[in-house]
């Protein structure tokens, strides 16, 4: 059960890509509740709070990140944060997005050793099998775990980044260096990319995945600002963070229809680079897809209220859906479930909104008018199905699918 226990919090007052000070404030967010929350068996009368926010745009180098950062043993320790790869059918899918770039990349290589940064369950490790001959993964939530894996021919480390001296930790240098949606997450990245390319072989290859800022900003996603994302990368904030580090860009793929992603590759120095990226975005252009996103909220609160005479389902319960509710002040207290075809979830409550999840097959006989797509990352599967259903009404809360 989550408890309503207060977090230390860090003020950010640098950039951590370029260490300037002028960081432009872009979003003030006054008690944002947390996501990423265990499934209640009980209705929470008693709700969590938020936890005030700001999100920061620096305008020196256009990288973005939070002001407040949330102590990380707290949003990962324990029971407080549940994501796993091998969960979600999505996010294996993605894997193999991953593997693509990167076989498409070194077609031949053999590495030698590969270290993961953030392996979560170890599903790219197990998939690595065959393409390096030693594989390593560093996650804090194997700590104390490390004995639990399955896997014996994959070295887990228990542990953040910053707490493993990779010069005696690893079988050998690393000439294969990834992360997938790690980067975003850490309090001070710069001195993690220069750990680890300093640390790696002089041939070393580096894919990092992560959020791209461009993306969220021209698809009007602001409610994917959240605790745990520290860091909002743009593809030049990303490269200039490299560069520093002594490595260079090689080439990107945007993985668009996931979070916007994006898949960067990076040489150490004394390798050929591909051209840098420019700067891409400014704070005027920012600001006003934000104001467009706000609008956007103030819609769908409307066509809430309008339709709320008959009862209103939405479908997919998305971990991310507390944010959504933050940003629709709440409206979708409305809604009397949330379907979800995960039969594992039937009949659990959100730890921090008042719903209850419900399997479709509960309501077969009685199925409702109105659908809100709340699983908002999985809109186009989700309209494939519900358009088949003929519901009265589907509401999508974004005008961009």
């Amino acid at each position: 059960m989550f408890t309503n226990t207060k977090p230390a919090v860090s003020d950010v007052e640098r950039c951590a890509v370029c260490s300037g000070s002028a960081l432009h404030t872009l979003m003030e967010l006054p008690g944002l509740p947390l996501t990423d929350l265990p499934w209640q068996e009980e209705p929470v009368t008693d709700l969590p709070d938020g936890i005030d926010q700001r999100m920061l745009i620096c305008s020196s180098c256009g990288h973005g990140q939070l002001a407040h950062q949330v102590d990380p043993a707290f949003l990962y320790g324990g029971s407080n944060y549940t994501y796993r790869t091998d969960s979600s059918a999505m996010s294996a899918r993605m894997v193999s997005f991953f593997l693509d770039f990167l076989q498409a990349l070194e077609p031949e290589r053999s590495f030698r050793c590969a270290l993961e940064i953030g392996c979560n369950d170890l599903h790219l490790l197990k998939r690595l099998e065959g393409m390096a001959g030693d594989r390593v993964g560093v996650d804090p939530i194997w700590r104390g775990r490390e004995h639990e894996r399955e896997e014996d021919a994959i070295k887990v480390i228990g542990a953040t980044l910053e707490e493993v001296n990779l010069g005696t930790e690893l079988p050998e240098r690393p000439d294969l260096v990834i992360a997938r949606h790690t980067i975003e997450h850490m309090a001070r990245p710069a001195e993690v990319v220069r750990q680890v390319v300093e640390a790696a072989a002089p041939d070393a290859l580096f894919i990092f995945e992560q959020p791209r800022l461009e993306s969220l900003v021209r698809r009007q996603r602001f409610d994917q600002v959240f605790h745990q994302h520290y860091q909002y990368f743009t593809l030049a904030s990303l490269t200039r963070l490299f560069e520093n580090a002594g490595a260079h860009y090689l080439t990107h793929r945007d993985n668009y229809h996931h979070w916007g992603a994006m898949l960067v590759a990076f040489r150490k120095s004394g390798t050929a680079a591909g051209e840098r990226p420019e700067d891409g975005l400014n704070i005027a252009e920012i600001e006003s897809r934000l104001d467009l996103f706000r609008r956007q909220m103030a819609a769908t609160r409307d066509i809430l209220r309008t339709l709320s005479a008959a009862p209103i389902y939405g479908y997919g319960a998305a971990l991310m859906l507390p944010v959504l509710d933050y940003h629709l002040d709440h409206e979708l207290c409305r809604l009397t479930g949330v379907l979800d075809d995960d039969e594992s979830k039937d009949g659990l409550f959100y730890a921090n909104l008042p719903l209850g999840i419900v399997h479709p097959k509960r309501l077969e006989g009685a199925e409702p008018e109105t659908i809100f797509i709340t699983a908002t990352e999985h809109a186009r599967p989700l309209l494939t199905k519900l358009m088949a259903q003929r519901p009265r009404h589907v509401i999508y809360p974004f005008h961009v699918i």
